[in-house]
């Protein structure tokens, strides 16, 4: 298990200072660059002291993303190629991302309304795309939804992330180690 911390500063002076604090705790950041103001891969790849994950969420992923979508990912691939230890992108994008041996790619589905009754089969529509790590995070609307994620954390067969959002997922946050979650 790695620990991971998102970086979400538009401003390069607080952006630093954050990468500085992230190192003494994480293994590896992520660079959200829908919240980085136009930030490129490369420029912040030079800054990190830490591997680093890149990914730009759309509105309905969650993220700020209003541009088009031929732009973020051509962003992504960017990171791709700048030789960013990994990329996010989410399941419906994944075609449009050119990999590249030195870029381990993460898959990922995000479900803000609940966990799906189907959540093994979003995990297995993922993983037929053959990613280096599956990610599915969902919204616990029971306390129940995180033994679901626990589940498909110890029936992974590739590397997984699985966690939930929101105060009855945060079990599923603080336990991913014990389960076997990658991040």
């Amino acid at each position: 298990l790695m620990i991971c911390v998102p970086l979400v500063s538009a401003r390069r002076e607080e952006l630093e200072r954050d990468l500085r604090e992230a190192a003494r705790v994480a293994e590896v950041v992520e660079f959200r660059l829908d919240y980085l103001g136009g930030a490129r891969p490369r420029e912040l790849l030079a800054l990190s002291l830490l591997p680093a994950i890149f990914t730009c969420r759309r509105r309905s992923d969650g993220g700020r993303w209003e541009g088009r979508e031929s732009d973020r990912l051509t962003l992504l691939q960017e990171a791709v190629d700048a030789g960013a230890a990994y990329v996010d992108v989410e399941l419906d994008a994944a075609a449009g991302l050119r990999r590249r041996q030195a870029t381990m790619t993460i898959i990922s589905a995000h479900n803000f309304e609940e966990t799906p009754g189907d959540v093994e089969e979003v995990y297995a529509r993922i993983a037929r795309l053959r990613p280096d790590v599956v990610k599915v995070v969902t919204t616990a609307r029971d306390i129940l939804d995180n033994l679901r994620l626990f589940r498909l954390l110890k029936s992974a067969l590739v590397p997984t992330i699985a966690f939930a959002m929101g105060e009855r997922g945060l079990v599923s946050r603080v336990l991913t180690r014990k389960f076997g979650g990658y991040l």
